[in-house]
């Protein structure tokens, strides 16, 4: 099979298995074949870029159903396509196996899940975009050349420093047409995800949730104060809201309510709660969230 038999949509599943690193079968036909009511067409497309090597499954012992990586013919055929050499996709050894360690491969794919949802949001509506996702896994190298997440990131608070590396950051954009015809900035926003799967501590203020909340609660003082450890994100975007946003995605609703309930008990000001956003992996269609305060029933939208 020659890769000239291969239509605009193999092409878009390569690419999209290189943007998201590994891909379940059912997410695949999310991105691709939403609007086919029978799933052949999606089974059949993956098993035509198996065929071809440019895509390899893989099982998990946690996860029902195939998973998809990029390989290094795969790789190779991507670069060849955007003109550029293998090296500017900044592909590590690693991305192009299967993964050592499967304990983490569920939360994996349900920060997919809910980057596939706002990405989807955002296609179908003229007025949002989401110009920049940086999953936790991307990497710079450091002064002794060893790679670090870019999203890793080490604050003081009165406990002494620590440090969080979110499962993504995205900006947000929402626009709309001024009188003139002119587009105009309406509540961008930098947004930091949390994925929840209900396994984590809720009452440990070192472990868990109430160990990322304190991180960006000190990250937000910091902002606040114009010393912003994210400032390089925000030059993505212009007019962004001064202040990021954190957006927390449970898994289920019963662990949703349970959070809000826990950390406004647990909040000597929950004033603080308002950055940050949380709903649930079924809701997230909907477009809008809560705040972490239970005593607040506002929406906050996304888009």
């Amino acid at each position: 099979m020659r890769f000239d038999t291969l239509s605009e949509r193999d092409f878009g599943i390569v690419g999209d298995v290189y943007r998201y690193r590994y891909l379940s079968t059912s997410q695949v036909q999310r991105l691709r074949f939403a609007e086919r009511a029978s799933q052949t067409p999606g089974y059949r497309a993956l098993a035509r870029l198996t065929r071809l090597k440019l895509i390899a499954p893989f099982t998990v012992p946690n996860v029902p159903e195939r998973i998809y990586r990029l390989t290094d013919r795969g790789a190779g055929f991507l670069a060849d396509e955007r003109g550029v050499e293998v090296s500017s996709l900044r592909l590590h050894t690693a991305r192009r196996k299967p993964p050592r360690f499967y304990h983490f491969m569920r939360h994996f794919l349900g920060v997919g899940d809910v980057r596939i949802e706002i990405e989807r949001a955002a296609e179908k509506r003229a007025d949002v975009s989401v110009p920049l996702w940086i999953p936790e896994y991307a990497s710079r190298q450091d002064t002794s050349g060893r790679p670090v997440s870019l999203l890793q990131t080490t604050v003081q608070t009165a406990q002494g420093p620590l440090s969080h590396t979110p499962d993504a950051a995205f900006i947000l954009e929402t626009n709309q047409s001024s009188e003139s015809g002119e587009r105009e900035e309406r509540g961008s926003a930098l947004f930091f995800l949390e994925y929840d799967r209900g396994t984590e501590s809720l009452t440990n203020p070192d472990k868990g949730v109430l160990r990322f909340v304190r991180f960006y609660e000190a990250a937000l003082q910091l902002t606040a104060e114009g010393y912003g450890p994210y400032d390089a994100l925000r030059s993505h975007s212009a007019a962004l809201r001064p202040l990021f946003r954190v957006l927390v995605v449970c898994e289920s609703k019963k662990r949703l309510a349970s959070m809000r309930a826990r950390l406004t008990a647990s909040q000597s000001k929950t004033d603080r709660l308002r950055f940050f956003w949380v709903i649930s992996l079924q809701d997230l269609a909907q477009g809008y969230a809560r705040t972490l305060d239970k005593n607040s029933n506002d929406r906050m939208y996304l888009f």
